[in-house]
Formats: C-alpha cells, structure tokens, sequence
C-alpha cells in the first residue's frame, strides 16, 4: 500500500480491484472512490454520491463492492429507519452510509439536506424522548452519502448536491454480466479463504490518507461554460481535492500553523475534468 501511494496509482489501484468484482461501471466507482476521499479533505464540502437506474441493473452490486474496498470500521448499510442514524452510537466520523434503492421518506430527505449542508460538523437533531425531556441526537461529521434510487423520485433539492451517475443498464452490459455470472459457475471454488489480498491492501490505502488542507494553486485560471449553477463549479473543486489527497504522498507537502498542506498539480485537474464531463456532459 505504501509503494503505491508514494509511486503509483492509487486510484486506479482501488478500480482494477472493483473490476475484479463488478462488471463495468467505472464512472460510479470513480465517484464512489472520490466522495470517500473528500471526508480526508480539511476543505472539501463533501462529495456524496446518487446513482439512478431501473431495479436490478446492478446498483446495489455496485456499492456493495465498493464498500468491500473500504475500512469495515467505515461502512454503513444496510435498511434503516428514519430516525435509526441518529441513534446509532458507534458511528465514525467520516463514515460512508449507504441508502440503497429505497423511497426516502419527507423526513430522511430533509436530513440528507441537512447532513451535506453541514459536512464538515456533526448534524444535531432536536427531540423529545419517551419522557417527553428534550433530547439532542446526532451524526458525526464527515459522512460521505451513497444513495441508489429509482430515476424520477425524490426531491430535487436533494439530488443536486450530489454528483449524480447513472448504472450501466446497456444491452452490452446486460451481455457482459451474464458472461460473467456463467464464467463463475462453471468454476470450482477457490482455494484461498476471507477476503482477495488486493482488497486487504486497498484497506491499508485507505488507513494511510491523512486529513490535509488541498490548495489549488491554478484555481483562478478554471473556466466554466455557465455559472449558473453555483453547485457546480465546487464539485469540480472537490474533485480535484479529492485526487490530490489520495497523491499526498506525490505531491508538494508543507506543514503550516500544524496542518498539512498539500498542493493540487494540473494533473489532478485533468483526472477531475474527466469525471466532471461525464457526469455534466
């Protein structure tokens, strides 16, 4: 883990390990790779991820993959209630929830507004307990969301504070799947037990990206066809962050008033435009 993040690539690492695993959708893992990225960005807002697409086209596959690469200290899923985040105790900070394929209720999606908005602190929910006493609850910081929906539901206010993707539900990759599925069958089971060495080393990636504060020192030369959307452009920057803490170890470091300082190349530029454009057109 340590040779790839000081001479290789680790992002590209993590996505041949998910190819292992799931059959295309390269974009989606980039971003879910990404969104957990930023929760180590000191100035990042927080990338969160909403992909769409008809049911069993391999959403859910998707993100449970990913989240086979990342620390099980970090993952949460699975089918949760309304209120069940809040009273969840051992929660980490910078922990990735996965909402999969479900209808988020008024109330969930007020909190999921609530939870972007507030990325960098923990979400405090008032309420009352079974006494009728007022009570706070609350989400760590740093939470980076996965949502799998249904296309069409949901609110819109919602989705736009998320890069938003969609799953590959293509002929070809119908094709590609069910190759795939039959390859598998017709194999004998293999001989090493627990989980692949490449996703073990992926873990210890991720165990070694330290929080860090990302300058993008070109920022002011980016252009954007249309500022309209005012969402947009602080994507792109997270992007790039988001690259670029995942090169620490690559790129021009300095300590300043006891915080890393890591700088963002035109590199990681390039790499974040890349994404930026096939999710924006």
């Amino acid at each position: 883990a340590a040779r790839i993040l000081r001479e290789g690539d680790p992002v590209q690492y993590i996505l041949d390990s998910f190819r292992t695993d799931h059959e295309g959708d390269e974009i989606v893992a980039r971003c879910l790779i990404m969104s957990f990225a930023s929760r180590a960005v000191i100035n990042s807002n927080g990338l969160h991820v909403l992909v769409t697409g008809e049911s069993g086209k391999g959403k859910s596959h998707a993100f449970d993959t990913m989240l086979q690469h990342i620390p099980p200290e970090f993952r949460l899923a699975g089918r949760l209630s309304d209120k069940a985040l809040f009273y969840i105790k051992d929660t980490k900070p910078g922990t990735a929830i996965c909402l999969d394929d479900v209808s988020l209720s008024e109330h969930m999606q007020e909190v999921l507004k609530g939870v972007t908005t507030s990325f960098k602190t923990p979400f405090r929910y008032h309420t009352v307990n079974k006494d009728r006493s007022g009570m706070t609850l609350t989400i760590p910081e740093r939470c980076v969301w996965w949502v799998a929906k249904v296309e069409g539901s949901g609110d819109d206010q919602v989705w736009n504070r998320m890069l938003t993707c969609w799953i590959d539900d293509s002929r070809e990759q119908d094709d590609k799947v069910l190759t795939r599925e039959l390859v598998a069958a017709s194999q004998l089971p293999g001989t090493s037990e627990g989980i692949r060495d490449e996703v073990r080393i992926c873990h210890h990636i991720w165990s070694q990206i330290l929080p860090a504060y990302v300058v993008i020192p070109y920022a002011e030369k980016i252009r954007f066809s249309s500022s309209s959307n005012r969402r947009n452009p602080g994507m792109l920057l997270d992007l790039i962050k988001s690259i670029a803490i995942l090169r620490q170890y690559q790129r021009e470091r300095e300590t300043i008033s006891k915080t890393t300082v890591v700088y963002a190349t035109a590199q990681d530029f390039k790499q974040a435009c890349q994404i930026y454009q096939a999710l924006n057109g």
